[in-house]
């Protein structure tokens, strides 16, 4: 299937509303940055951890679901963030109440709540 088949007419117009093919919307610079604080992190962890290897799988693991999380959360568009902010904040701060009205007490700290 050639290019002006799928709408795009290469005189530098792009890809007509809505039959652009799918595009993964990623803040490089930010992507890159992360990218250099996560392996220096690493770094630090194996030499913190007496060079164990299993400490860095589990981390690992824990930064992979990171990044799925990253890419993810990248693909919602700003109007839906927008939208869903509040209620969000307005949840958060329901837990933040539940925790301070029947959150378990121990060692004289307050704790989250026993679910």
């Amino acid at each position: 299937m050639s290019l002006s088949a799928l709408g795009f007419d290469g005189a530098g117009k792009g890809w007509p509303r809505g039959k652009r093919p799918l595009s993964i919307a990623v803040d490089y610079p930010l992507l890159l940055t992360i990218f250099c604080v996560v392996g220096l992190g690493l770094v630090v962890l194996y030499s913190a951890a007496g060079e164990s290897s299993s400490a860095m799988l589990r981390q690992g693991v824990r930064l992979g679901a990171g990044f799925f999380a990253f890419f993810v959360l990248a693909q919602i568009q700003p109007r839906y963030l927008r939208f869903w902010t509040p209620w969000a904040y307005l949840g958060v701060l329901v837990l933040l109440i539940m925790v301070m009205v029947a959150g378990d007490v121990g060692g004289g700290a307050q704790r989250w709540l026993n679910l």
